[in-house]
């Protein structure tokens, strides 16, 4: 019996150091396979082994990424797709838009983000659609922010908040939200868009003319096998009670749906189509809005080293700059109605090549805050420094200034106590309210 223990426990003994030894051996052919090309590669250029020697890992771990990460990740791909972002608006880029309250009051939505904003500084009010309306030629382009005329593969209904029971015309809108197709009834879509516009801190009468303006420029968009982009936030009771009392009043001039634009904050007065989309429309003129100031965000100060601009204005024209940045950026005094900047030179020039649109365009305060700057500064009335080192910008307002300023609807209601109709008629003059 002993014997036969000894020889099942050396047979064991065996086994396991078979194995050992496979294992080992097994190693060693991979080592080879992954380090010695590069080993012997750096010994026969002579390079300094220390580095590459570490260049020889990087790429081992590369390949490792490249042969067993795949497989990992399509074992996870359940998981991986199924996310969401919990707040949509949060997941909004540019410009446009951003929503933000005026003195005192909670954000609704973030603002365009840039590097040297005041990080304690709430956004305004989305404000800024930056979405050009079907029929106006975009001057110049900006392919992120001009809307979709194609159809997504995909749509999904509107996130839950809202009861289209509650829904007084029965009807559905289309929107997309983050590039994606968004359908629901006009009170739901109306709703969610007002409430990240302007939310349930504002004014009633500002809530509802906000609520007609969206209703009428969706509507339009749709009208003409368009969607617009926009942002969408889950509406509180006020919004929702507002959008109710108004769902399927719309703005219209001659008869047809109006292009019901709007922004955060004008500069004092707003802007004319012509002015910033070279288009004229009758009813986008520019009008007064005299309470814009009193808001706590209406000037903000956005700085650029020499480098920094450099880089923004040869990166995105075909300027080729000199080495004097006392040049680089002078205002030539010229405004728009509204008071925005309209005539920029760049080095002395007044037109350059934009290269995103591969044309040609006039420098104005448009284009170099959109264009070149990337949507850095919150409009295109600012007044310009340099000191030397820095170019210093001072913003008045938020936003393309074109159609309704909804920091402007908020102070008329507060300031005079206007209506959500008299608001419409200000700021959209010559049109009709038709209920």
């Amino acid at each position: 019996m002993k014997k036969l223990i000894r020889r099942h426990l050396g047979q064991q003994k065996g086994a396991v150091f078979v194995v050992t030894c496979c294992a080992f051996l097994s190693a060693v052919v991979c080592a080879a396979y992954f380090l010695l090309p590069y080993l012997s590669s750096a010994q026969a250029a002579g390079k300094d082994n220390s580095a590459y020697e570490t260049l020889a890992v990087n790429d081992y771990l590369n390949r490792y990424n490249s042969i067993y990460i795949p497989i990992l990740m399509e074992s996870s791909s359940e998981i991986v797709s199924s996310g969401t972002s919990s707040e949509s608006s949060e997941a909004l880029s540019s410009e446009a838009s951003s929503s933000e309250e005026a003195a005192s009051e909670e954000s609704s939505s973030a603002p365009p983000s840039t590097s040297s904003q005041p990080s304690q500084a709430p956004a305004p009010p989305n404000s800024d659609t930056e979405i050009l309306p079907p029929d106006i030629p975009e001057v110049p382009p900006a392919a992120s922010q001009a809307p979709s005329t194609s159809t997504p593969e995909t749509s999904s209904s509107l996130p839950s908040g809202t009861s289209s029971e509650e829904t007084p015309v029965a009807e559905t809108l289309e929107i997309l939200v983050n590039g994606k197709l968004v359908t629901g009834s006009a009170y739901d879509i109306v709703c969610q868009v007002v409430e990240n516009e302007v939310s349930s801190s504002f004014p009633t009468e500002a809530i509802k003319a906000q609520a007609v303006a969206a209703y009428t420029y969706i509507k339009y968009y749709n009208t003409h096998g368009s969607r617009p982009s926009m942002g969408i936030r889950t509406p509180g009771e006020r919004v929702k009670s507002a959008v109710q009392s108004v769902l399927g009043q719309t703005v219209q001039y001659g008869g047809k749906l109006a292009q019901t634009v709007w922004f955060a904050a004008s500069a004092g007065r707003t802007n004319s189509s012509q002015d910033v989309w070279g288009s004229s429309i009758p009813y986008l003129v520019s009008v007064e809005s005299k309470y814009d100031h009193l808001w706590n965000q209406y000037a903000a100060v956005k700085t650029y080293s020499v480098q920094e601009m450099k880089t923004c204005i040869e990166s995105t024209t075909d300027i080729v700059l000199s080495d004097n940045p006392e040049t680089w950026i002078t205002l030539t005094g010229t405004t728009t109605s509204g008071g925005y900047v309209k005539g920029v030179l760049i080095d002395g020039q007044s037109r350059c090549l934009i290269k995103s649109a591969n044309r040609e365009y006039d420098i104005t305060g448009r284009v170099l805050r959109e264009n070149i700057l990337s949507f850095g500064l919150r409009s295109a009335a600012f007044d310009l420094d340099f000191d030397g080192s820095r170019f210093q910008f001072t913003t008045y307002g938020y936003g393309h200034g074109v159609g309704m300023s909804q920091i402007g609807a908020r102070y008329y209601v507060e300031k005079e106590n206007w209506d959500y109709e008299q608001i419409l008629s200000h700021y959209y003059p010559g049109t009709t309210l038709v209920k």
